[in-house]
């Protein structure tokens, strides 16, 4: 036997909540975690493949009702947890820490991780928060990119109009650091910042 012992999967839901001009966004992120037969693993020296797929992206009309959202999310963390485990990661700036605790007592069949984007330099981990660094959160989401680790299907909804706000995302390197923003001021990235909160907890294969 060469292919993969054994399959795990794991479902991160990333909700980026929307602002008055901005579309909430969501984004289904699939770990799907190949476990390598010994006999392979002590041959080739890997124990393990992981690769991320989107499954779903989503942008809510403006002005939903954030009991709408926690409904939503809740129905999807449930079909997502049917056979397999499921992560919702919730943007908890501004609004958003009364907002994940509004999800966490409506009581989802999923884990709610509060990741707050930050402009600091270095992630950290407080009040149940995580604080990730903007650069940080998009630097890990170009690597799966690069690396071929993430796919995103052509043929889902919103696919197109995700890919054009990663191409349009502009990545400049100064001596305060890398920093990422849109190119056009018009420009949305609310879908990339969904697959960012997404991306951020999945180890790496």
């Amino acid at each position: 036997m060469h292919g993969p012992k054994s399959t795990e999967l794991h479902y991160f839901i990333g909700a980026d909540l929307g602002k008055r001009r901005d579309h909430t966004a969501i984004v289904i992120l699939e770990r799907h975690t190949f476990y390598m037969p010994v006999e392979t693993a002590i041959r080739t020296g890997e124990w393990m493949r992981t690769t991320l797929r989107v499954r779903h992206i989503e942008r809510l009309p403006l002005g939903t009702d954030y009991t709408d959202l926690v409904r939503k999310l809740r129905d999807l963390a449930s079909y997502c947890a049917v056979e397999n485990r499921a992560s919702i990661v919730v943007d908890a700036g501004g609004v958003g820490q009364a907002f994940v605790d509004f999800l966490r007592k409506s009581g989802p069949r999923a884990r709610v991780l509060a990741l707050a984007i930050t402009g600091g330099v270095t992630p950290s981990f407080s009040s149940g928060v995580h604080n990730v660094p903007k650069t940080e959160l998009l630097s890990k989401l170009r690597i799966w990119i690069e690396t071929g680790v993430l796919e995103v299907a052509a043929a889902l909804p919103h696919a197109t109009r995700l890919r054009d706000e990663l191409l349009n995302l502009r990545r400049d390197i100064s001596r305060s650091g890398e920093t990422f923003e849109p190119a056009h001021s018009r420009q949305h990235d609310d879908l990339v910042m969904a697959l960012a909160l997404a991306c951020w907890f999945p180890r790496a294969p």
